[in-house]
């Protein structure tokens, strides 16, 4: 199908969160988070604007799929030092499993501490981080408290669960100032 709009997210709201899509279960809810498909020509989470699909709660976190003919820009952070980024997580307290994150892009840049991570801090697996990039993957930066730009699949200290690895299929990979790709475990999996 033709896809021809672009999608940008900035901004702040009064308490100095940034902007975002979410799908989640939230915390003392039961259920599944239903995931978040979005197709566009590019797209830009800008100032801390965030895409995600996560439990804090009982039940599954979505799945995100994303896909642009252009470019994916994740750059800046909001007020409360959190950057820009694409998640869907297992948060500490909460039991399921992370949907996990399948981007199909033309190119992908990481800036300023940016993330996409398919973690687990509670009870259950990590998501798989899946990135098909026609042109090019870039990673660099960090965001004013030192947090580096990253691709995560990871299980953390605490957590009870598998790492769901990460996947980059790209003509060109570029990471500078400190960031990584990790996959790793730090808790029981």
């Amino acid at each position: 199908f033709p896809v021809t709009i672009c999608m940008r997210l900035s901004g702040q709201d009064a308490q100095g969160f940034g902007s975002g899509i979410f799908s989640q279960v939230k915390a003392g809810a039961v259920g599944n988070a239903g995931g978040i498909t979005i197709a566009t020509s590019s797209l830009f989470l800008l100032d801390g604007a965030r895409v995600d699909a996560s439990t804090f709660g009982i039940g599954d976190a979505g799945a995100i799929v994303i896909t642009t003919t252009g470019d994916m820009v994740l750059s800046g952070e909001d007020s409360q030092s959190l950057g820009s980024g694409i998640f869907s997580e297992v948060n500490s307290s909460a039991v399921g499993n992370a949907g996990g994150i399948t981007l199909d892009v033309g190119s992908l840049s990481l800036e300023t501490g940016a993330a996409i991570a398919a973690s687990t801090f509670g009870e259950g697996d990590a998501g798989a981080v899946t990135i098909r990039a026609m042109n090019s993957v870039s990673l660099s930066g960090e965001n004013s408290d030192g947090f580096h730009s990253g691709i995560f699949s990871e299980v953390n200290s605490g957590a009870v669960g598998s790492s769901g690895g990460v996947t980059i299929d790209t003509q060109s990979l570029s990471l500078t100032g400190g960031s990584k790709v990790l996959t790793s475990t730090n808790g029981r999996g």
